[in-house]
């Protein structure tokens, strides 16, 4: 039986033809392999060092915050620099990365941004999005340290931050950092808004520790982000007094893409140098 082929021609006229079947060659759809997934990089860039935040290592990254935003007990965020952030911004966005920018930090006054989250939420959100959309950041880092706020209470802020993210923009960020301790006081029941956090990093660099040590504190959070991996930034500094050495470093981006975890998060730009950045190209060639 022979099989009829069909050709459109240049000019639209269409011609058919009979070929035989014993010379007919099926066509053999073939799908190219799925590009690799890279693993996710965060690097606090910090303010005070306008000279640094021209020197961004950009490139190695897959998203820089800005680093950082303190709150006042009202809600207010304060020492914002529309020069700096809008070069910020623009060089991130530039290389094609995601900036964001973090809010409270280890320096905050605790009474203000317990405060500011008791009793001023609504306004504290919503200055946190007005300052995305003011710049064109692509989400935010919350930062929330030494404080004894209720489980519950953080959880909703999180919960509603992500409600008004979402009516600006889908796919805002929204990041956490941690300090380990408080694991189950402040951010016992996080897991609550997990789907609406991005990743979660506990800092584990806040205090001596041992590689071993870092994995089982790093691991513990895990349910926290409802046991999604892909949410969890291990939390690591470099060239640093509890920082890593490039052969600790090395190690830790072995052991997160064994562990199947997001990436990591790192402190901050002007550490982030080489030799560092050597063992990241050789370590994770490509990075979301």
């Amino acid at each position: 039986m022979p099989v009829r082929n069909i050709i459109i021609q240049s000019d639209s006229t269409i011609s058919i033809y009979e070929q035989p079947l014993q010379d007919f060659q099926p066509i053999v759809v073939v799908t190219p392999p799925a590009p690799p997934v890279g693993k996710y990089i965060m690097l606090n860039a910090i303010r005070w060092n306008a000279t640094g935040l021209n020197t961004l290592p950009i490139d190695d990254t897959s998203e820089v915050t800005y680093f950082v935003l303190p709150v006042a007990a009202n809600g207010t965020l304060l020492n914002m620099s529309s020069t700096l952030e809008t070069k910020f911004v623009a060089d991130v966005h530039t290389k094609g990365k995601k900036a964001t920018f973090s809010v409270a930090g280890g320096a905050q006054n605790v009474a203000d941004i317990t405060s500011a989250v008791v009793n001023n939420r609504t306004a504290f959100i919503n200055n946190i999005a007005s300052h995305i959309t003011l710049h064109n950041y692509d989400g935010v880092t919350i930062d929330i340290e030494n404080t004894a706020l209720n489980p519950q209470v953080i959880t909703d802020f999180f919960i509603a931050l992500r409600i008004k993210l979402n009516t600006i923009r889908p796919n805002l960020i929204i990041g956490a950092y941690t300090q380990p301790y408080q694991l189950n006081t402040v951010w016992a029941n996080i897991a609550q808004a997990a789907s609406g956090i991005d990743w979660l990093s506990p800092m584990i660099y806040d205090f001596v520790y041992t590689i071993p040590e870092l994995v089982t504190l790093t691991k513990a959070w895990l349910p926290r982000v409802g046991n999604d991996k892909t949410k969890l930034l291990c939390g690591i500094a470099v060239n640093y007094p509890t920082g890593l050495t490039t052969a600790q470093f090395g190690q830790v981006l072995d052991i997160v893409t064994v562990e199947g975890w997001k990436g990591v998060g790192v402190w901050e730009n002007t550490l982030y140098t080489q030799p560092w950045l050597d063992v990241r190209h050789s370590k994770w060639p490509i990075i979301a």
